[in-house]
């Protein structure tokens, strides 16, 4: 597999030469999970004429919510 052009990133099989299937990957490799909190972008044009940024932010939530139930 060719590394595509950028900035689509990198060739996984410079990492993982072995595959999918490869049992020593499988021990390597990891996951992240990222939760926004905030996000905020700016128009060329708003931040020109001196406006702010558009912000979001989710909503809150309570903390009976943030508990497992198993």
């Amino acid at each position: 597999m060719a590394a595509p052009a950028p900035p689509l990133g990198r060739d996984p099989a410079t990492i993982f030469p072995g595959g999918p299937a490869d049992q020593q990957a499988d021990q390597q490799a990891g996951l992240l999970r990222l939760d926004p909190w905030r996000l905020s972008w700016y128009q060329a044009a708003g931040t020109a004429a001196g406006r702010r940024s558009a912000v979001w932010q989710p909503a809150p939530r309570h903390v009976a919510e943030e508990v497992a139930v198993s």
